[in-house]
């Protein structure tokens, strides 16, 4: 049935999940796609930081490894792809100031994550904890140059729209305390 979809289409984007038995099925997708023999594009499911440049902790890190391996396949069945990095969203986790478990804007504390073990928080928080923890402890979003051989930049691809810088999103959410200090 998958192999009889496959050879209906020209492109194949995958939005499976995230969690190890989704990316599993990527697997079966791309044998489906070397079987047809039609596809002009696969874009796996992969939104969000280059699994290649990163080293986060357990539990992210079986993920982003099962996440380069399906890399790897893809590369090594000579598939026509684009991997889609979107890195973190900044609208997420720097409201958050790395607190996966709350909701912004935060105004009145901070915590501050340990030694980057995650295994004690529930599933879903874990593993945003151990992301934060590769995103603010290890640098990740921040020890590459996205170059012309090997990514293009957002900025480039859309000029028209209006993008704004970290500092810049900052001073947003920190407007209402300068408000009230006023």
């Amino acid at each position: 049935m998958l192999l009889e979809a496959v050879k209906k289409v020209d492109v194949i984007i995958s939005t499976l999940g995230s969690d190890p038995v989704q990316l599993e099925l990527q697997t079966k997708i791309i044998k489906a796609i070397m079987e047809a023999g039609n596809i002009k594009r696969f874009i796996p499911s992969e939104f969000g930081m280059d699994p290649e440049r990163v080293s986060p902790v357990e539990p992210a890190k079986t993920v982003f490894m099962m996440k380069a391996q399906i890399r790897q396949m893809i590369r090594n069945y000579n598939i026509p792809h684009t991997f889609i990095r979107s890195h973190i969203f900044q609208n997420f986790y720097i409201p958050r100031l790395g607190q996966a478990e709350i909701s912004p804007p935060i105004y009145d504390t901070v915590g501050i994550i340990g030694d980057g073990d995650a295994q004690g928080s529930p599933p879903s928080l874990s593993f945003q904890l151990s992301i934060a923890y590769s995103v603010y402890i290890n640098g990740v979003q921040s020890n590459f140059n996205i170059g012309p051989s090997s990514a293009v930049e957002a900025t480039e691809l859309y000029p028209e729209v209006d993008y704004i810088t970290v500092d810049e999103f900052m001073d947003s959410l920190l407007s209402p305390i300068k408000d009230n200090l006023e």
